[in-house]
């Protein structure tokens, strides 16, 4: 049985990890404020630009990073600012997160190494979506879909295209 996060609500603090690429400050401050517009409260991991070229942080940084954002009570959800390369090298290091409770996990890119290992191993449900310092920061994507999803509000989701087949699904 899978395990679901808590819903979020106005007010609630999400945790920003570095797992891929380095950022750059312009979308971090973009991301931020985009975060803190939807009502909730983003916060950020130490040295967010302490990256080498290629990665964001060193993998054991970024596991001690995840480790204590599921450690925090008071952090409701985790956000990855950015894909692009190297999430694959913290695979080796996971199992030092040891185990966790639910919370709302979201990425896309590489990072679906991660999401797909707490959907795998832990049992949690997670996230495809996007990034905190990329999609989010350049405001492509839907921020009423987007709040819906994370406060647990399915039934009136609007998904843009065109019907194929009639149906229902669970």
């Amino acid at each position: 049985m899978y395990k679901k996060p808590e819903k979020l609500k106005k007010g609630d603090r999400i945790g920003i990890f570095l797992p891929s690429s380095p950022i750059k400050n312009e979308f971090r401050e973009k991301g931020i404020n985009e975060i803190r517009e939807m009502g909730y409260i983003p916060v950020e991991v130490e040295d967010v630009f302490a990256g080498n070229g290629y990665s964001a942080k060193e993998p054991e940084e970024t596991i001690k990073d995840l480790r204590s954002f599921f450690s925090e009570k008071d952090i409701k959800a985790l956000w990855a600012a950015r894909g692009g390369y190297s999430a694959n090298h913290l695979l080796r290091y996971m199992n030092e997160i040891g185990e966790v409770s639910p919370k709302i996990l979201i990425g896309s890119s590489d990072v679906s190494y991660l999401l797909w290992y707490f959907h795998d191993r832990k049992d949690m449900v997670v996230f495809y979506g996007p990034m905190a310092f990329s999609s989010i920061a350049k405001q492509s994507y839907d921020r009423k879909n987007l709040n819906m999803i994370l406060s647990g509000n399915y039934e009136n989701i609007e998904i843009p295209g065109i019907i194929l087949k009639p149906g229902s699904v669970k």
